[in-house]
């Protein structure tokens, strides 16, 4: 027996994000509501905080993951990664589901957001592709 026993290699468990797959650049914008003098309500949309454009990670949902995720998601459409903001945690900021993604020229609308592994580093968003009126 020698005196040097091998230790097994320990491996770091591979990430389910890496910064270099945040290819894409994505406009995060929030809606907000006017009246004018005849009381009708005008939405607009404008970009938000100092740095509205962030890199992200758009994966577009098969139609089998949309129907999976129908009942949960709301029909969901894309799964965009970005990295962790506080105005977007939805456990931070009560106006979260008032904004939406602009990604070239598709507006995505955001159905939920989730903080990855909750660690702060990404965060998750479920959209469907159009405008939420609603918001």
């Amino acid at each position: 027996m020698s005196e040097r026993q091998s230790i097994p290699a320990v491996r770091r468990p591979r990430r389910s994000t890496q910064i270099g797959q945040l290819r894409e650049r994505v406009t995060i914008q929030e809606a907000s509501t006017a009246t004018d003098r005849l009381n009708s309500e005008t939405r607009s949309w404008s970009n938000i905080g100092t740095d509205p454009i962030v890199h992200a990670r758009v994966r577009v949902m098969t139609s089998h993951e949309e129907r999976a995720n129908r009942a949960v998601e709301l029909h969901a459409t894309h799964e965009v990664v970005i990295r962790y903001r506080s105005d977007m945690d939805p456990a931070v900021s009560a106006d979260a589901p008032k904004r939406r993604l602009v990604w070239g020229s598709v507006t995505l609308t955001i159905a939920g957001i989730k903080n990855l592994d909750e660690k702060r580093r990404y965060l998750v968003l479920t959209c469907r592709q159009g405008v939420n009126e609603n918001a």
